[in-house]
């Protein structure tokens, strides 16, 4: 047999590409359920994110229906204050605070329905 010194070289070159593609392949398989739980999270803080954002704007309908951006007005423009910085937040892309600000927002809309619906009842 010829002695071929580019054989054994390529022969562990080869072996060198192949372990170092193994240990990235086994490096991948680790983070893959990372990478699942952190998608799983971003879906569920979306997803409150939208129920909150549905929930301000019912709140806010029903408040503009009772009157409140007139008879309670004070009350009214803190909780469009918020829902602004909820939405601020969101477009930001920091979805658990703007789920907090909607959820303030919408509490801040029914106070001010509320408040509006006593003051018409003393008229």
């Amino acid at each position: 047999m010829v002695w071929r010194p580019w054989v054994a070289e390529s022969t562990a070159a080869a072996g060198s590409l192949f372990t170092e593609a193994q240990a990235e392949y086994q490096a991948a398989l680790a983070e893959a359920p990372r990478e699942e739980e952190k998608e799983r999270q971003l879906a569920l803080l979306r997803s409150g994110l939208d129920q909150a954002h549905a929930a301000v704007a019912a709140q806010r309908r029903q408040a503009l229906a009772a009157e409140a951006d007139q008879l309670a007005r004070d009350s009214f423009d803190q909780a469009q204050a918020r829902q602004v910085e909820g939405d601020g937040l969101a477009s930001r892309k920091e979805l658990a605070a703007a789920a907090r600000a909607y959820r303030d927002a919408a509490e801040g809309y029914a106070a001010a329905e509320r408040r509006a619906r006593a003051a018409r009842s003393v008229k």
